[in-house]
């Protein structure tokens, strides 16, 4: 397929993907986050088809445009296609989060009522069952990659919080933070309980800081 007949399905799924209900929940920042999915499409003789399925976000791994296809696993080369041209700033600010996406379709019915009266019912459906399942309207022949667009966005939504635990935990931190983070710990425990001292000075010789700390380090046998 050419680029430029390329970019005109993109452009459509941009323009003509309606999400009508985006899952509850954001993407989980550790573990696996999962989403059902309904997407309400017309036909060309007048009625619809709903498709239905599963997401899956999985973590960790690394998000680079080199692995794609491995991130987004279970779509179509059109979709993963879709989101790195549309979605690669995204996509590259969150390369720390490590998402990777998983999708399964479950079932494909087809209606004779028109996408507009489908979309009404269903989406009445999951209201009065209290569901956490996102209810998309796409072009038939691009459904697949309203998928994409609808997990990105949530990804979207999602990222600011992500970013935080992450912080909380320390992931952003470089390794010669997180090893003088470790060595104040440490000595924190040797000031209460000796036991630690030896494991304390095994790190400060490891990490090539004990003449940084030696003074500190010294001070402690004063306590016992």
């Amino acid at each position: 397929m050419n680029p430029g007949k390329k970019d005109n399905q993109f452009e459509r799924i941009m323009s003509l993907t309606q999400v009508i209900r985006y899952p509850d929940h954001r993407i989980y920042t550790f573990g696996d986050t999962d989403f059902s999915y309904k997407i309400i499409s017309s036909d060309q003789v007048g009625g619809s088809t709903v498709r239905s399925g599963k997401l899956k976000c999985k973590t960790p791994v690394i998000v680079v445009p080199e692995t794609f296809m491995e991130t987004f696993q279970g779509f179509s080369p059109e979709a993963v296609d879709f989101a790195r041209r549309k979605y690669g700033d995204l996509v590259s600010k969150v390369q720390i989060l490590g998402y990777q996406f998983t999708h399964t379709l479950e079932s494909e019915n087809p209606y004779s009522e028109n996408a507009r009266q489908v979309v009404e019912r269903v989406e009445r459906e999951i209201f009065e069952s209290k569901s956490d399942i996102a209810l998309l309207v796409s072009p038939n022949d691009l459904w697949e990659i309203a998928l994409v667009k609808i997990i990105l966005d949530v990804l979207r939504k999602s990222a600011h919080g992500n970013f935080e635990d992450l912080r909380e935990r320390g992931f952003f931190l470089s390794e010669d933070e997180k090893r003088e983070n470790e060595i104040e710990i440490l000595f924190s425990e040797a000031i209460n309980d000796k036991h630690y001292v030896n494991e304390l000075a095994e790190r400060l010789r490891e990490y090539n800081l004990f003449e940084k700390y030696e003074d500190r380090f010294f001070q402690l046998f004063k306590k016992y």
